[in-house]
């Protein structure tokens, strides 16, 4: 008898909502208990999230889980795509610390101390390099495996929305949803997990690295944002539509690069220019 089970969106949201009932009710008793060792428990349930339904489901593990060796071209973009959306996330993160300094400051005092509290090498495993392939497994392997063939831009916006919503912090929802979006592009096109597992990899140890040379005694009214910087930061990522573009190139073969390359570039121009108007009313009104 054959019980294969066949792809669905609804089983990858099934999956998806058990792990927020076991991140709420499970993990984070045992952070607050264990600290940076209850976070590697979390992700090694998070990665059983993504590989015991695989099993169960009967689905093929290499196409649920495609691992193969990314090209020095395929590297390549996911690095400029990677800075393209942390300049992006730095614009939104200003944002956010213009109107909520307070609560922003209390989150990154939470992840300083916790950070903090082992050795920098045990912390850069557990933060970076466990997030890149727990979370990567379950989000751009298992959640991503049951959308099928859906439409690219619907892939890239449900996805995003729920990688935003899986870090359950409003503070950092939008920022975490860019980089959700961005890391499901990059599997989409290349449908190999490695590229999405190497772009999380940079970012969380771009981080982890940031909170142990930052001021630790740091205050919420330091932190605070002027509306002239939030301005800057706005015309500053009009860079990020064209890093996109040369990233999104470079995941590319040549061949598939010739089709709507003027349509991108003028895409991105447009996108540019929007952002750039939009900081300058904002410096303006600072």
């Amino acid at each position: 008898m054959n019980d294969f089970v066949k792809p669905k969106i609804s089983l990858g949201l099934a999956v998806f909502f058990l792990v927020l009932l076991l991140l709420v009710f499970v993990a984070t008793p045992v952070q607050l208990a264990w600290g940076m060792w209850g976070l590697a428990v979390t992700e090694l349930i998070i990665l059983a999230a993504a590989i015991i339904p695989a099993l169960l489901y009967k689905w093929d593990l290499k196409e649920v889980f495609p691992l193969d060796v990314p090209s020095p071209r395929q590297i390549t973009g996911v690095c400029i795509l990677w800075f393209g959306s942390y300049v992006a996330v730095t614009a939104v993160s200003s944002i956010i610390i213009y109107f909520f300094p307070q609560g922003l400051w209390e989150v990154s005092r939470y992840i300083t101390e916790l950070f903090r509290s082992t050795p920098f090498p045990v912390t850069l495993f557990i933060a970076a390099v466990m997030p890149a392939v727990c979370e990567e497994a379950l989000h751009r392997g298992l959640i991503q495996y049951t959308f099928g063939t859906q439409k690219k831009w619907v892939l890239v916006l449900a996805m995003g929305l729920i990688f935003g919503l899986f870090h359950l912090d409003p503070y950092r929802f939008l920022g975490t949803a860019i980089l959700g979006a961005v890391m499901t592009y990059i599997m989409a096109e290349t449908n190999n997990l490695v590229l999405p597992m190497l772009f999380h990899l940079i970012n969380n140890s771009f981080s982890t690295f940031a909170t142990f040379v930052n001021d630790p005694t740091t205050t919420a009214e330091a932190v605070g944002m002027p509306l002239a910087s939030v301005g800057a930061f706005l015309i500053f990522t009009a860079v990020t539509p064209f890093l996109f573009v040369i990233g999104t190139r470079f995941l590319k073969s040549k061949g598939a690069n010739k089709q709507n390359g003027k349509k991108e570039i003028l895409a991105a121009a447009v996108a540019a220019l929007i952002l750039i108007l939009i900081g300058l009313a904002v410096s303006a009104a600072a």
